[in-house]
């Protein structure tokens, strides 16, 4: 899917108004629990933040903020933290439990705005627009066996709506979630309006780096010389500079798994 520019000034006046509670220094910034609001009018999932006026940040990671009907769970996931954002960037894994017992039975995986580094690898220069909306058709669904994954290649017709986006250095993620399980909605988090869920935010580990194995000419071979691979490349290897070699950038590290608690409004 690809990136479409945007630019909107009502996401300019809620990016103001949330700035604060992105940052680490606010005060309400670090609470680790969520109290979602009934939602009274349309949300549109579009990678915007214009329909979240409040978001609370989960500890050192992103922010975040919820709602929901009788049917659907909302969320936003953002931050413009210099770290976090990059991590973002890469994907996200959210899990939701509808007992509350912070278990990975059921989570969404959706692909993100730049591609995941390999790993070992320094953090990817920042590359992304300034304003974006990626609107999402497609996400992998984890759960509920360890390690199970498949792929829902259409998000509406399951009940879903995603979407990622970029705005004012800030990375946005927006998701519409069944609540309940129904015939024709087989996946879901479980649960209903006014009980507490467990989520848990995550983003994907970095890619493996494919190791190629060399194989001796002559594995009996002990002149260097002849096959310089049978000492560990060290006769091919050139010396290191006055001073030593230069340390590599840090390598990017993906967010570990936050839990938080979210407390579903009821039926007004």
């Amino acid at each position: 899917m690809p990136l479409v520019p945007f630019r909107s000034l009502a996401v300019a006046a809620a990016l103001t108004a949330t700035a604060a509670a992105l940052s680490p220094a606010h005060p309400a910034a670090q609470a680790s629990a969520i109290v979602a609001t009934w939602k009274t009018s349309d949300i549109v999932i579009d990678g915007s933040m214009a329909d979240w006026a409040v978001l609370t940040r989960i500890g050192d990671g992103p922010a975040v903020a919820a709602m929901n009907d009788a049917t659907h769970l909302y969320l936003a996931v953002a931050s413009n933290d210099p770290t976090v954002r990059v991590q973002l960037a890469t994907g996200l894994i959210v899990w939701i439990d509808g007992t509350a017992r912070r278990q990975q039975i059921f989570g969404l995986r959706v692909e993100g705005l730049s591609p995941r580094p390999l790993s070992g690898s320094a953090p990817p220069a920042e590359t992304l627009p300034d304003r974006v909306r990626n609107p999402l058709d497609r996400f992998d669904l984890l759960g509920p066996a360890r390690l199970q994954r498949r792929l829902i290649d259409d998000a509406a017709a399951a009940g879903f709506a995603l979407a990622s986006g970029v705005e004012d250095d800030t990375v946005v993620y927006e998701m519409q979630i069944p609540l309940a399980k129904t015939d024709d909605r087989p996946y879901a988090v479980g649960t209903q309006p006014g009980s507490t869920v467990s989520v848990g935010l995550e983003t994907p580990p970095a890619l493996r780096q494919s190791r190629e194995r060399r194989r001796l000419a002559d594995p009996m071979n002990t002149n260097p010389w002849l096959d310089p691979w049978g000492y560990g490349g060290y006769f091919t290897t050139p010396p290191p500079p006055p001073g030593g070699w230069p340390k590599a950038p840090p390598e990017l590290k993906p967010l570990k798994l936050l839990w938080t608690s979210v407390r579903l409004a009821d039926v007004p």
